[in-house]
C-alpha cells in the first residue's frame, strides 16, 4: 500500500490500525498459514458433499446482502419480473437468493467453464428453468466488448486464439448485475495475466455491467480490501453517479479481505459513468496487450493525485469502509490460529480517530 494513503489511515482509523495489527500477527504465525494453505486446497479439490456446502454458503451470503442492503428486493420496485445479470454465476448462490425473492424474475448469466477451471453450477435443475440462461466464457477475453476488435488482435499475442468478439446480452437491459466473478486458481490461463488478473476481472465486469445496466438498475461487486488504492478510486467514481454501500458478510468469510461494493439508482449515461467506462476498458488494454515493464507507468500514481483524494474523500470512504474492517477485525481477533489474549481496550469502541470511549 502506498505510504501516504497507509499513514492516513493509520491515523484516521482506529479499526484499520486493529485490523493491520492483526493481519501482521496472522503472517507471523505458521499456523495462519495452515489455516489458509487449508482453505485453499479444499476450494481448489472440492468433492460433491463440498461443493454442496459451498454453494450453500453462497446463498446464505445472498440471503444477509439483501437483509443488509436490500438491495435484492429493490431489484423488483417497478415491475413485477425483473430482470439480473450475473457473472461469475457459479455456484449460483446470487441468482437462488434473487429467484426466491422474484420467482417472475429472469436471469441471465456467465461463468467461467468448469473444463478451464471454473465453479460447476449448484442450482437444482438449472438446465431446464426457463428462468435461466448461461452463457459458459472468459469474460476476460471479450476483446469487442473492451473496444479491441478481436480480428485485429496479433497471431503473436498468447491469447490470439482466446479472446472473443462476442457482446453477450447487449440487447437486453437489467435492473440489478452481479458482478462476482473470482480469480480461480484452477484456471489455467497464460502467463502474462498473472500479475493483473484480478484487475482484468473487475474491469471487464464492469465494462459489460455498465452497457447493460438499466437507469436506476443495481450493481453488486465482489472486490478485495478496500483499503487498496484501486478499490478507493473505484468507489469514490460510483459515488459520482449512484449510492454506494459497502457489505461484508458476518455469518461466512468474515476473516478474509473480501467484501461487495453495492452501488443503487445507478445513472449510466451520466458524464462521470461513461468517463469510467473509458477508464477501464484503458486499463483492461493496459494489463492484456503490454508487459510488466511497459504497463508501470499506466498505473502509476502521482502523489499530488492521492492527497487530492483522500482531502475530498477520505472521511467518506472511511465512514463506508469501517464496517468492513470492524468485522474483519473480529472474526481475526476470534481466529484459532493467532490465540491472542482479549486485551483490556478491545471492550472498547474505537472511534474513527482512533480513540477508545468506554461503552
Amino acid at each position: 500500500m502506498n505510504d501516504i494513503l497507509k499513514q492516513f489511515l493509520l491515523t484516521n482509523s482506529g479499526y484499520f490500525r486493529k485490523l493491520t495489527d492483526l493481519r501482521a500477527k496472522g503472517w507471523q504465525t505458521t499456523e495462519g498459514d495452515r489455516f489458509f494453505e487449508k482453505r485453499r486446497n479444499q476450494s481448489d479439490n472440492a468433492d460433491e458433499r463440498q461443493a454442496r456446502a459451498f454453494f450453500a454458503m453462497t446463498c446464505m451470503i445472498g440471503d444477509e446482502l439483501d437483509e443488509v442492503t436490500s438491495v435484492l428486493m429493490l431489484a423488483g420496485t417497478g415491475t413485477n419480473a425483473p430482470w439480473a445479470l450475473d457473472m461469475g454465476m457459479a455456484p449460483g448462490g446470487f441468482t437462488s437468493a434473487f429467484l426466491r425473492r422474484h420467482p417472475t424474475g429472469t436471469v441471465r448469466g456467465i461463468s467461467l467453464p468448469p473444463e478451464a477451471g471454473g465453479l460447476r453450477i449448484m442450482i437444482p435443475r438449472w438446465q431446464s428453468d426457463r428462468r435461466i440462461q448461461l452463457i459458459f466464457l472468459d469474460v476476460t477475453l471479450l476483446a469487442d466488448e473492451m473496444g479491441v476488435p478481436a480480428a485485429t488482435i496479433s497471431p503473436a499475442h498468447a491469447d490470439s486464439a482466446n479472446f472473443s468478439s462476442q457482446r453477450p446480452f447487449l440487447d437486453e437491459q437489467f435492473h440489478i448485475i452481479f458482478c462476482g466473478a473470482a480469480v480461480q486458481r484452477t484456471h489455467s490461463r497464460a502467463a502474462y495475466r498473472d500479475s493483473c488478473e484480478r484487475l482484468r476481472l473487475t474491469t471487464s465486469q464492469l465494462v459489460v455491467a455498465l452497457q447493460r445496466i438499466c437507469d436506476g438498475g443495481s450493481l453488486v461487486v465482489l472486490l478485495h480490501k478496500p483499503e487498496a488504492w484501486e478499490n478507493i478510486e473505484l468507489i469514490r467514481t460510483f459515488t459520482q453517479f449512484s449510492n454506494v454501500y459497502l457489505f461484508k458478510p458476518q455469518r461466512k468469510h468474515a476473516i478474509r479481505s473480501s467484501f461487495y461494493m453495492v452501488a443503487t439508482k445507478v445513472r449510466p449515461r451520466h458524464a462521470d459513468a461513461l468517463l469510467a467506462l473509458s477508464t477501464w476498458k484503458a486499463s483492461w488494454q493496459a494489463a492484456t496487450f503490454r508487459n510488466d515493464d511497459a504497463r508501470e507507468p499506466s498505473f502509476h500514481v502521482p502523489e499530488d493525485r492521492i492527497h487530492s483524494l483522500l482531502e475530498t474523500f477520505g472521511p467518506q470512504f472511511i465512514a463506508l469502509a469501517t464496517p468492513i474492517w470492524k468485522t474483519q477485525a473480529a472474526a481475526l481477533q476470534g481466529a484459532s490460529f493467532l490465540k491472542t489474549a482479549r486485551e483490556p481496550a478491545e471492550q472498547n469502541v474505537i472511534d474513527g480517530k482512533g480513540k477508545s470511549t468506554q461503552q
